[in-house]
């Protein structure tokens, strides 16, 4: 029987698209929906737990239906519960899954991971990739680092719509309390989906005085010359230069890299690619996919343009990388092996033995009986760090290799606190140390306690390049 003090979810068979809608459009009306499920529970008191994609199935119509409440809890009960996908945990809840406490509400937690649903279904991608590490307390180590060290907004230079951003970035505060209720996150999806669903219908209402208009025109008349100012002109300007070759697509794919819009790239490689086929699109392609996480296709590219015959050593280099964050061990010895190709093709790239060490220190944590220790992997290390990036990721991760191969040794010891010290000067959280197991055996260090108890600094405006990655040369015709 249904309380009668709370109405009904509304409109739950209603289908939530007409077909007509643009992609932004169609995920905020489903949204929409699936926020008011949400605010159905969090009027019970009830927080789901794990709000994902794989947890909202699709009805006919586009209607969402919320599943799996395996994790749900009262949400008043703070964050008593380590369960969860850590993508999509809210910085309060990882802090929990490190063993600290928090007396946050559940129910804002809600609210940050559907931030998450609703940026990964406009962006293609969620704000933070689990990064190099494997053991679950180092990856949320690391998520916790990289999402309080991000500047924000995190929707700053993705293709979302405006009022959507807006709201995304609310919804993914850190701090709980300035996050909105999921109520309100409701009414503004609904405010949006209302204002575009009247756009649609007054564009539906024009649509035959443009056709009458088009048929008209379509008359063989004299044509006025058009001035080179006016809109047509631009309009005219813009048809003309839209690439019609294999080669335009791939030179307007390389400025579209330059300017760090990803997903242009993608499109105008895969659009020359279909043209032409040839190992450097390929290659080109799989690097614009792996710069926005997307690894599966990352690494079919690279293995489709070593077959086409284009196998530098930058190619090589970042298929490594690719296979490393897919993560399992054959990936992961794959990897390891292209990163000796690599260095074969170029012994001083650097980007290669950081990777070949990462991949060592993988294995050693899925089978430490196998993979006991490894010197090379501290040589690797220490060659990259002669001249490293000003990236707090890069020395958290040099950190770990050191802290784990030369677990025997002081100098070894002491180099891993003093990598903690410069990734804490970087911007990483020094406090998200203390939990990680990686580090357990340093708690009663006093260097390691000095950095620990240093106080947080905002990380740089712009981030660093990823450390394991070769840019490929961004100026080369095909």
């Amino acid at each position: 029987m249904s309380d009668p003090a709370l109405p009904p979810v509304a409109g739950a068979a209603r289908p939530a698209l007409t077909g007509r809608e643009s992609h932004a459009d169609a995920v905020a009306a489903i949204a929409a929906r699936l926020a008011d499920a949400v605010a159905y529970l969090h009027a019970r008191g009830i927080a789901h737990g794990d709000l994902k994609p794989t947890n909202v199935l699709l009805g006919p119509g586009g209607a969402p239906h919320l599943i799996d409440f395996n994790l749900a809890t009262g949400g008043a009960d703070a964050l008593l519960r380590r369960g969860g996908t850590l993508p999509y945990m809210p910085p309060e809840q990882l802090r929990v899954v490190l063993g600290g406490r928090e007396d946050s509400s559940a129910l804002a937690g809600d609210v940050y991971s559907f931030g998450v649903v609703l940026f990964e279904a406009l962006a293609g991608r969620v704000p933070f990739e689990p990064g190099a590490a494997t053991e679950p307390a180092a990856v949320a180590a690391d998520l916790l680092c990289r999402l309080t060290a991000a500047r924000r907004p995190l929707t700053a230079g993705v293709p979302i719509p405006a009022p959507l951003a807006r709201l995304i970035d609310r919804c993914l505060e850190i701090d709980p309390a300035r996050r909105p209720p999921i109520g309100r996150v409701r009414e503004a999806l609904e405010r949006y989906s209302a204002r575009h669903r009247r756009r649609r219908s007054a564009a539906a209402a024009a649509a035959g005085v443009v056709a009458v208009a088009a048929a008209w025109l379509a008359l063989p008349r004299a044509q006025p010359p058009v001035p080179e100012e006016s809109p047509i002109a631009a309009t005219q300007a813009a048809f003309e230069a839209t690439p019609k070759t294999a080669d335009e697509f791939f030179a307007r794919g390389l400025r579209h890299l330059r300017t760090g819009d990803t997903g242009a790239a993608v499109s105008d490689f895969g659009a020359a690619n279909r043209t032409s086929p040839s190992g450097r699109t390929s290659a080109y392609l799989a690097y614009a996919y792996g710069l926005d996480g997307f690894h599966f296709p990352a690494e079919a590219g690279y293995r489709r343009a070593m077959g086409q015959g284009y196998a530098p050593a930058w190619v090589h280099n970042n298929l490594a990388h690719d296979l490393l964050q897919l993560g399992s061990k054959a990936q992961i010895q794959s990897g390891i092996d292209e990163a000796n190709a690599a260095l074969a093709l170029d012994p001083n790239l650097l980007p290669a033995r950081l990777n070949r060490a990462m991949g060592r220190l993988k294995l050693s944590v899925a089978d430490p009986d196998t993979y006991p220790y490894s010197p090379e992997s501290l040589a690797d290390i220490e060659a990259v760090m002669r001249h490293p990036a000003e990236s707090a990721n890069l020395y958290v991760a040099a950190a770990h290799v050191t802290a784990r191969f030369g677990a025997d040794r002081e100098e070894c010891r002491a180099r891993a606190v003093g990598y903690l010290r410069e990734a804490a000067r970087l911007g990483c959280p020094p406090n998200s140390f203390t939990n990680n197991r990686a580090f357990a055996a340093y708690k009663d260090r006093a260097d390691f306690r000095d950095v620990v108890s240093l106080p947080a600094v905002p990380a740089p405006a712009r981030r660093p390049p990823n450390p394991c990655l070769v840019t490929p040369p961004l100026d080369e015709l095909r």
